[in-house]
C-alpha cells in the first residue's frame, strides 16, 4: 500500500513539473530490498513496486521497461552485499540510491535519448533522494536513530533521599 501512495506522489510531481524530481517509490524499493531477508516471497514489497517502476519509466520515456537496465544490476548487487556485509541498513541505501540515480540519469537519459543532463540538475535530484531517503530511514528505524537520542551519557532519575522521606 505504502507503494502505491509513494508512486502517486511521483506521479504527481511528474505531472506538475514535467519530469521526476523525487523518485521515492524508488527510493522505497531500494530501502525495502536492503532491509528485508525475504524479499522474493512478498507481493507487497518487491512485486508490485516493481510494476509501479515500470508504469512510472512508461509514463516518464514512453518506453516500458527501460528501468530492467538500472533494477537488475541493483537487486543483484544487493543481494550480493547482504549475503556479505554485516549490517547493510548503515550506509549501503545512499549508496545505491546515489548509483541508481546517476546510472538512470547516465544511461537512460544520455545514451539511450541523446537527452542533455544539466550537472545541476543532477546534483539536485541526487540530493533531493537521499534526503527521502533519510526520511525513510529514519521512519523504518524510529527517532532513537537520531544522535541526540544516541549519545546520552546516562539517565538521570530523581530519587529521593530516605533520610528527607520521613
Amino acid at each position: 500500500m505504502l507503494a502505491l501512495l509513494l508512486f502517486l506522489l511521483d506521479f504527481i510531481f511528474l505531472i506538475f513539473f514535467k519530469h521526476l524530481v523525487i523518485q521515492a517509490l524508488l527510493v522505497y524499493f531500494i530501502i525495502s530490498l536492503l532491509t528485508k531477508k525475504n524479499i522474493f516471497y512478498s507481493f507487497n514489497s518487491f512485486y508490485l513496486p516493481v510494476f509501479l517502476i515500470f508504469i512510472q519509466d512508461s509514463f516518464t520515456y514512453n518506453v516500458c521497461g527501460t528501468s530492467f537496465l538500472i533494477l537488475i544490476p541493483i537487486i543483484s548487487t544487493i543481494e550480493y552485499i547482504k549475503l556479505r556485509a554485516l549490517d547493510p541498513k548503515f550506509f549501503f541505501p545512499y549508496i545505491f540510491v546515489s548509483l541508481t540515480l546517476l546510472c538512470k540519469i547516465v544511461i537512460l537519459k544520455k545514451i539511450l535519448f541523446s537527452q542533455n543532463i544539466g550537472l545541476y540538475e543532477t546534483f539536485l535530484k541526487i540530493f533531493v533522494n537521499l534526503c527521502i531517503t533519510y526520511l525513510v530511514l529514519l521512519g523504518i528505524q524510529g527517532n532513537r536513530s537520531l544522535r541526540i537520542f544516541t549519545k546520552s551519557k546516562g539517565r538521570k532519575v530523581w530519587t529521593p533521599n530516605r533520610m528527607d522521606a520521613s
